[in-house]
């Protein structure tokens, strides 16, 4: 572990202001680690008081489990357990009002792949179910982050694992019952196996069966399939997601009246005839074309951000896995309808920021730009003041649209780098009890 002393020199490119906070971060790294660790497990952990924390972690699982006086909880839920329990009786779901919903908006492969947790069981159980399975989940997706982001301290690991944590959205999703924190641990899990570039059956099967289970909701997920696609080494785990899709798609058709182009036209019809979806959620493309007007927009507009990501993919394919990531896990969030329990998507790119900020080799300012960017986008996966509430919302879009455009540029100055062998990486976020007491 490098001393202060050689932390504040060893940088390339180094200025003065970045010599001085260098110095300054190393004499008051464990401060404000601590400080950071005990404000993110207050908020995830500690039951809120005042009503913007009334969707903090805790009681989000509260309410997923129990309801309101006076009300129901776990809405999310409720509507797909009706759906899925109605799909595999024969009964119609989409158009159709679904336990006080709108009707489904689901593509027929999710039904089974939501079997397992909602098909078999009581709404009650069912609720219980998805509790566990969100401890899970979160726990699942806070170590695969923890080993993505290199952290080499006690206090790293559980600043970086509290990242899915201590947000708004992880507090909303749970309490009603979203899929997100279903989705990411196993999407996760097959782009990293998938950039070990697998070979065997037995590797490609699991990447395709964990993205198989991603594929739940394809606004989410479907952004990453250009990694499946082509990242070196994955042709056979694609085509494995293509036919296992397929096949999904028809069992689950196997169990409505009619044929597969009519059920899939009954989906598209009803998905964009659903108000919310219709409105256009929540800080993405769809709600901004909607401000202005261009309803009809929406979907050539997603399809052409969705080909300018491939085409971005296949270009830089070879870069870094986690700036890969950062960038669709942006552009997944902005490219089509989402609401703000979606935000997780976020914590890709705050990943991809800290382990930028660990490189020793990178210039001081871009690293510095690096830390400031990861500050403001954990800031701002709090839950808005009521009076900021459109100044904060419009701060969230202005950061991901700034960390979008710094992973890309990162990715294109290491393509444009010369061959070599990277220096090692520096904890930049060291703390006093990881350095060596004798320089």
């Amino acid at each position: 572990m490098l001393t202060p002393r050689e932390t504040a020199v060893s940088v390339v490119d180094r200025s003065r202001t970045g010599v001085v906070i260098a110095d300054r971060w190393s004499g008051h790294a464990r401060k404000i680690f601590l400080v950071a660790i005990a404000i993110m497990a207050a908020y995830a952990l500690l039951p809120g008081r005042l009503p913007a924390l009334k969707k903090e972690l805790i009681t989000g699982f509260r309410s997923l489990v129990v309801d309101s006086d006076g009300g129901q909880n776990a809405a999310d839920l409720r509507a797909r357990h009706d759906e899925v329990q109605r799909w595999f009786s024969g009964k119609p779901v989409y158009g159709e009002v679904v336990d006080g919903g709108v009707g489904a908006t689901y593509p027929p492969q999710s039904f089974v792949v939501l079997w397992p947790f909602l098909g078999w069981n009581t709404l009650s159980a069912a609720r219980w179910l998805w509790a566990i399975t969100s401890v899970a989940a979160l726990a699942w997706l806070a170590v695969l982050l923890v080993r993505g982001s290199g952290a080499s301290t006690y206090l790293e690991r559980m600043f970086v694992a509290l990242f899915p944590l201590a947000t708004h959205a992880t507090g909303v999703t749970v309490g009603n019952g979203q899929l997100i924190i279903h989705i990411l641990p196993p999407l996760l899990t097959a782009l990293i196996i998938a950039h070990r570039k697998p070979t065997g059956w037995r590797s490609s099967s699991a990447v395709a069966l964990l993205t198989l289970a991603a594929l739940v909701k394809p606004t989410i997920s479907v952004p990453f399939l250009w990694l499946i696609l082509f990242l070196p080494g994955t042709v056979k785990p694609f085509l494995l997601v293509s036919l296992g899709y397929i096949g999904l798609t028809l069992f689950a058709a196997s169990f409505q009246e009619g044929n597969l182009l009519s059920l899939i036209n009954l989906w598209l019809t009803h998905s964009g005839m659903d108000p919310f979806i219709f409105d256009g959620g929540h800080a993405n493309l769809h709600s901004l074309l909607v401000s202005l007007g261009l309803h009809q927009w929406k979907l050539p507009a997603s399809f052409f951000v969705l080909v300018a990501l491939g085409i971005w993919t296949y270009r830089y394919r070879r870069q870094d896995l986690w700036l890969l990531l950062g960038v669709t896990g942006i552009v997944a969030r902005l490219w089509s309808y989402h609401f703000m329990h979606d935000n997780l998507l976020i914590v890709f790119s705050e990943v991809a920021l800290y382990r930028t900020v660990r490189q020793r080799q990178l210039a001081d300012s871009t690293r510095i730009l690096a830390a400031v960017l990861l500050a403001l986008s954990l800031l701002l996966m709090l839950p808005p003041p009521s009076r900021l509430f459109l100044v904060w919302r419009a701060g969230e879009v202005f950061v991901w649209l700034s960390v979008l455009v710094f992973l890309i540029s990162q990715a294109m100055k290491s393509s444009r780098a010369a061959a070599g062998v990277s220096a090692p990486s520096v904890p930049l976020f060291a703390t006093e009890s990881s350095r060596p007491q004798n320089e």
